[in-house]
């Protein structure tokens, strides 16, 4: 199975000057109380370790800040991170217990020991997720950010390596949202002393950051958050990237300028209904994507049967109450976002030719076309009745000889002599003779020495409204 590429890294000011051992190895006693057991990870930032309280007996996680790491700025935001961890209590942010500083004076974090596999470990071993796993796994991860939203911190490093799936006691998954690391403090309840985020500075992994967190981690908030969870979703589903280039500077551009690849590009068959949630999600503009987690939420829990109860909770944590289940995505599908409106939500600069951005027909008017019809109709009947009543046919005198005759007009009796012109019947109103529908047989019985002759009439219909005089052709031999 090909392997993820390893997504671009910004540590901005973070990451090491040189290549020392970590603080810690197996055996150390830290802090009095924790024993080391074995390196977990190590990273430029710090490392982190497996150990156990020597009174408890509990099993804990410590993260330790690298000898090297010694500016006052990012002892802050070790600080703020630990700070936001402990802050939150949901079961879906690891839990920060304690911390304090070694002899040294290098600060250390004690969290909850989690067993499992973060979401990039499981897309490498495991392959691309199922459509209904993936959104379950985003749901749990909107459930910790609901909390950390409401409290004002955002997170600006949402990737598959910072949710990790862990166990729970009876054996089923739970995601845990790792890493505040970089996180925002918008309260100063939560930010540490001495934290300073630049206008210039950009923090995150760029193939998950928005594009204003682009241009200045500054300017990024919960919708940047947002922004992140629609890339990883897509990720889950595919394996793939929604923005993907060969530079930093590609990236950029690309993120900050073209619409993403369409969803069932990457994976066929994939819902139209999914694509649109993650395209809102990755909207250019913030005020045009989710303006909550909750609102995502409740648009993914279709794709996620039995997930209500993430929902739920998300919904109490930023509204303090529930709204009802949605039976499908109240966005609508990305075939249908070429239209005109402040809903629209599809980027508007994408290519019209793709098959992503295909407007909607219009439905056609028949009306219109009916009313047409009956006019020509009215017209031509208009025109054949003048045209019979100011005609004057002629019959020639000759021998007639026993014929028979089939018309689909309505017949009269004529009286008529051999040599002369045939007077027009009249009929005098309201009496009407018009032309039937359906052809009739018409026989005509005649004698060489007659001088009348005489043919069927057939009955005319009682609902014509307008007067006529049709003659029927005899046909007749010359001597």
């Amino acid at each position: 199975m090909p392997q993820r590429r390893e997504p671009f890294t910004l540590d901005v000011g973070m990451a090491a000057e040189s290549d020392r051992d970590a603080p810690v190895s197996e055996g150390d006693v830290l802090a009095g109380r924790y024993r080391v057991e074995r390196v977990l990870a190590q990273g430029g930032m710090g490392v982190v370790v497996a150990a156990r309280h020597i009174q408890l007996g509990q099993r804990v996680a410590i993260k330790v800040l690298m000898h090297n790491i010694t500016s006052k700025q990012a002892i802050a935001r070790f600080l703020t991170e630990a700070k936001a961890s402990a802050l939150l209590r949901s079961d879906h942010v690891v839990h920060v217990s304690d911390v304090g500083t070694l002899e040294d004076g290098q600060p250390f974090m004690v969290m909850e020991l989690l067993e499992g596999l973060d979401l990039g470990q499981v897309l490498d071993q495991e392959g691309r997720l199922s459509v209904e796993q993936a959104c379950d796994y985003v749901l749990q991860a909107c459930e910790g950010l609901a909390e950390a939203h409401a409290a004002r911190i955002v997170h600006r490093d949402l990737k598959p390596g910072n949710l990790f799936r862990a166990l729970r006691p009876d054996g089923t998954d739970i995601i845990k949202v790792l890493d505040f690391g970089v996180s925002k403090a918008l309260s100063q309840d939560v930010r540490a002393e001495g934290t300073i985020t630049t206008t210039d500075a950009v923090f995150g992994s760029p193939l998950y950051m928005s594009p204003e967190q682009m241009q200045s981690a500054s300017k990024a908030d919960e919708r940047s958050d947002i922004w992140s969870l629609g890339v990883l979703l897509y990720e889950l589903v595919t394996r793939k990237m929604p923005f993907d280039a060969e530079s930093m500077a590609g990236l950029a551009v690309r993120i900050a300028t073209d619409p993403p690849t369409p969803l069932t590009t990457a994976l066929p068959g994939a819902p139209l209904e999914l694509e649109a949630v993650i395209f809102k999600c990755l909207e250019k503009k913030p005020d045009n994507r989710y303006p909550n987690v909750a609102e995502l939420a409740a648009d993914l829990e279709p794709f996620a049967p039995g997930a209500r109860s993430h929902v739920e909770r998300i919904q109490r944590l930023m509204f303090g109450s529930t709204n009802p289940p949605r039976p499908v995505p109240s966005v609508p599908s990305m075939r249908k976002l070429l239209v005109a409106g402040s809903e629209t939500l599809g980027p508007l600069d994408a290519d019209p030719s793709s098959p992503m951005m295909i407007p909607p027909e219009k439905k056609r008017r028949t009306w219109p076309i009916a009313v047409g019809v009956v006019l020509v109709a009215a017209a031509v009947f208009v025109t054949v009745m003048f045209v019979r009543n100011t005609s004057t046919p002629v019959v020639q005198g000759a021998q007639m000889q026993p014929t028979t005759t089939t018309t689909a007009t309505a017949s009269v009796v004529v009286s008529a002599e051999p040599t002369h012109a045939v007077e027009t019947a009249h009929v005098d109103p309201p009496a009407l003779s018009v032309a039937t529908i359906a052809p009739t047989r018409t026989h005509v019985h005649t004698h060489p020495s007659a001088t009348t002759t005489t043919m069927t009439e057939v009955p005319v219909h009682p609902t014509a409204t307008a007067t006529s005089t049709v003659l029927t052709g005899i046909s007749r031999d010359r001597k």
